[in-house]
Formats: structure tokens, sequence, C-alpha cells
């Protein structure tokens, strides 16, 4: 026996009712859908997507006969109307009749009818009707919604917390969400399409490492060790050797892998080469000085031999 089930008025002119089968196997339970439209001088009925498969087998078609009794509502022009047989062929899998209420793409479910979704940027605020269709309201600040649905609510923006790394990327708006960003020196963890919903700091390489690559957004940076008579303070892209000290410098630190080689001028060095040059100046303050000493000497010797000649010369006696 069927049950019908009526969400419609009765006195509408053109009603749809369920009917649904008890008592039969859920597999083979089917819905058909009749239309009862009042007609002038009588009532007429139509049955709506109805298939009939014959396939010539008369058991076949007896299988699939029922009745149904309809219980039409207290209206007096359907009193008169004690029942009403409904014969209806029943396939499984039939695209005309199927199991259960099917809301399409761009509907909803609610109270067992489709109404309508909204569009992208609203919510419903107020489910459809028999004679109304679904109204909606656009999406508040900081709230979104992407899609056609039948949502009461719109959605939350994310957030972009500067604590787990993140800035903002992309606005929010009232059909999209908003996007996050690594901050600058982070690289993502948590990758979403076009975003990010968590990141970390970039490795600090330590000393006596190099940077062998640098982080990016998506990837951390790869550091890796420096070889001998090299060394870095873990900042630098490649190890720098280390200083050679020049002549008259000696080492006054070894050179690490972490730290450079460290020179000093060789005091002992310097010391020996200011004697040497302060003797070597008063060697040679001392020749000239007695040079000239010796000079002088040898000038004053002849100076008094000629005046001696002179007077001899000057005195001679005239002879007779």
């Amino acid at each position: 026996m069927y049950q019908s089930r009526n969400s419609h008025s009765l006195t509408s002119p053109r009603t749809v009712i369920r009917y649904r089968f008890r008592g039969i196997p859920l597999t083979k339970r089917p819905k058909t859908v009749v239309c009862i439209r009042n007609l002038k001088g009588g009532v007429g009925v139509e049955t709506l997507h109805a298939k009939w498969p014959l396939d010539g087998k008369e058991t076949t078609y007896e299988r699939h006969l029922y009745s149904a009794e309809v219980k039409i509502g207290e209206d007096k022009m359907w009193r008169s109307l004690s029942s009403l047989i409904i014969t209806a062929v029943i396939l499984p899998g039939s695209s005309a009749i199927r199991m259960g209420l099917s809301c399409g793409p761009a509907e909803y479910e609610v109270n067992q009818e489709c109404c309508p979704t909204c569009a992208p940027g609203y919510s419903v605020r107020k489910d459809c009707t028999e004679y109304t269709s679904t109204s909606c309201a656009p999406c508040p600040p900081s709230t979104y919604t992407d899609a056609h649905s039948g949502l009461g609510s719109c959605m939350l923006c994310t957030v972009c917390d500067s604590k787990a790394g993140l800035r903002v990327k992309r606005a929010c708006s009232s059909t999209s969400d908003l996007l996050c960003e690594p901050l600058e020196g982070h690289y993502c963890t948590d990758q979403i399409k076009d975003g990010c919903r968590g990141a970390v700091e970039h490795t600090k390489c330590s000393p006596g490492q190099y940077i062998k690559q640098p982080g990016s957004t998506s990837s951390d940076t790869v550091c890796d060790n420096c070889g001998n008579s090299t060394y870095s303070n873990g900042s630098s892209s490649s190890c720098i050797p280390h200083t050679q000290c020049q002549p008259g410098y000696e080492i006054t630190k070894e050179g690490t892998l972490s730290s450079d080689t460290e020179c000093e001028k060789n005091i002992f060095i310097t010391h020996v080469i200011v004697l040497v040059v302060i003797l070597i100046s008063v060697a040679i303050a001392v020749f000239c000085w007695w040079r000239n000493r010796r000079k002088n000497c040898f000038s004053q010797g002849h100076d008094e031999r000629t005046s001696s000649s002179d007077y001899a010369v000057r005195f001679r006696p005239i002879a007779d």
C-alpha cells in the first residue's frame, strides 16, 4: 500500500504529491510523482516523468503493479474521491524514479525540499517556501563565502599570525578568504593552494659552515662545512682562505674554521733593525768628524810652511 505525503495545499492549481511504498525492500522502494489538477467540471490526474518499459512478459508487468491510496484533505471538492489507484513501472536505477530526495547542483535541501542556493559573497537569510525563493544576505566584513551554498552564515576570514611566521598575501573579500605567505627569512611548512598556513624561520649556519643554498619561501637554508685553511662565521656563501702573514709579521693566533689567522709585527726584529740603523748612523757621523778634523790639520801645516818660506825670502840679505 502506498502512503501519501503532501506538503502543498490541495487547493492550489497544481499540487505535487509524493508517494512511497511501504512493506517493500529498500532497493525497490520508489518515489513516483503525480500531479493533481483542479479542472473545470472534475479532477484530472497526471503522472510526471512516467516510463513504462514493457518487455513483453506478463508476469514482469504484474510484478511492478502496486496500488496507492491517496488520502485527500478536508477540502469538500476532494471528499468525493475516496481513493486513487496509480500504476507505475518501477525499475531499479531508473533516472525518472529516484530513491529519496535529490537536489540539483545549485540547490540545497531543507525539510525534504530543494531550495536555490545563494551566490558567492552571500548567505541564506530565509529558506525558500512554496511561494517564495531563498532570501540571501551579503556577507558582513571579515567573512566570506567562495561558492554557491545554502549556508546560514558566512565563514570567518583567516588571520595571518606573525608569531606563526606569516603575513598577508591577499586581503579577505566577501567572495574569497584571506591568503598568507611566509615572513622575510621564513619558509612555508604548511602549503595550501596559493597560500600558506604555517612557516618557520630559516636555519642559520653555524660558525665553520657556509651557506650552500640560500633559503626561499618554500625551502630551508642548506649549510655545509668549511675545508682546511679556510673559515666562515656562518653568514657567508663561501669559505674564506686564512690570511698569510707578511715578512716582518708573526702569527699571534692560528686560524680556525670559524676565524681568520691574526698577524703582528715582530718586535725583536724591529728593535734589531732600529739598533743597526742607529749604529750605522753613529759610525758615519764619527767617520765624517774624523775626516774633517784630519783635513783641517793638513790644511794648517801647509799654511805654516808657506809663511816661513815667505819670511825667509822677505828678509834675505842683499849681496854686495
